[in-house]
């Protein structure tokens, strides 16, 4: 409810008297007016108005906050980047706060579609092997090699990329620096895992599987084994096919184009989780590849089980989808 209108006149008498030194509360008792009212009349003699509105729940300076890390970390999700801020916001707030810096979300990295003939050799390499127990995969060597990025996983992840900004080629081409590991595995232990920073040919895949796999291999009493490695040039160069013949190393042909049907690849999603845990990102690759290892330790005997296991449906999934890409 509206108080009482004061008239002009006394509200030129309430000035006069205050610029006199007459404290408020006197004028206010004078006129039988609320302390407010008198220092309204006040604020309006000296051209200054209320501030209307709610108080923001976000201030400047948190607002620069966030746009600074989701440079530093596009991969973050909106709820992460709260924390990773120390903003206490919903998501939506942040959301619309990077919106309002004309940044927008994208997803990048699409998975390649596999060819007519890559898809019967993996409809022939299920056909043979569906059958096959835990007691035969068990037996299987299996290994691969993975590129890890400063900033996130090289999958399908999404991105807050900001329009127009002349950084985005910089920050894509950061992204990109990365590190090339190898890994081997068996049903029971996540065997060895090899960092590697050369490019990598027949001659130095041999030199690498000759000092840093077989000896572990010898070392786990493991002599009785088919050893799985994908159709990548160095794998298929003569000198490595000569390499393992010379070895006695039986090796499990494996079709093209399909690292789906690999068990290293659920072990690699699962070591991806850890170490890129809540966006976490790296500056250089040393402190990359120290976080690659711990998680690659940390692997557990009945989660490598878990995945040979798997073998199996995986096979049927081959079969059902006639060839096509599956879920691992």
């Amino acid at each position: 409810m509206k108080g009482k209108r004061v008239e002009r006149k006394t509200r030129a008498i309430i000035r006069e008297m205050r610029r006199e030194g007459v404290k408020v509360e006197e004028i206010a008792e004078k006129f039988e007016l609320h302390l407010m009212t008198v220092y309204r009349i006040l604020r309006a003699a000296n051209g200054q108005k209320k501030k209307r509105g709610r108080r923001p729940c976000v201030t400047a300076a948190q607002r620069r906050r966030v746009v600074r890390n989701i440079r530093i970390n596009p991969a973050l999700s909106a709820k992460n980047l709260a924390a990773v801020s120390e903003v206490r916001v919903s998501a939506a707030t942040i959301r619309r706060i990077l919106k309002q810096n004309e940044f927008r979300r994208v997803r990048v990295c699409p998975m390649e579609s596999v060819s007519a003939k890559n898809k019967k050799e993996q409809l022939e390499f299920a056909r043979k092997y569906v059958t096959w127990s835990f007691g035969q995969w068990e037996k299987v060597i299996f290994s691969d090699e993975k590129k890890w990025n400063l900033r996130g996983n090289d999958g399908r992840i999404n991105l807050w990329v900001e329009e127009g900004s002349q950084k985005t080629r910089e920050m894509a081409s950061y992204s990109r620096k990365s590190l090339m590991t190898w890994a081997a595995i068996t049903a029971e232990k996540a065997l060895v895992i090899v960092r590697i920073d050369e490019k990598i040919d027949g001659p130095t895949y041999c030199d690498m599987l000759d000092t840093c796999f077989l000896p572990v291999a010898a070392l786990e009493n493991l002599d009785d084994f088919t050893f799985q490695h994908d159709n990548a040039p160095p794998h298929r160069a003569r000198i490595t096919a000569e390499f393992l013949k010379s070895k006695e190393i039986s090796v499990l042909k494996w079709p093209a184009q399909s690292p789906d049907l690999n068990p290293i690849e659920n072990i690699w999603g699962i070591m991806s989780k850890e170490v890129y845990k809540e966006g976490k990102s790296y500056l250089n690759c040393d402190d990359l590849w120290d976080a690659i290892q711990k998680s690659f330790a940390a692997i557990a005997p009945e989660v490598l089980k878990k995945v040979y296991e798997s073998m199996p449906s995986h096979l049927i999934q081959v079969l059902e989808s006639a060839g096509r890409r599956i879920n691992y």
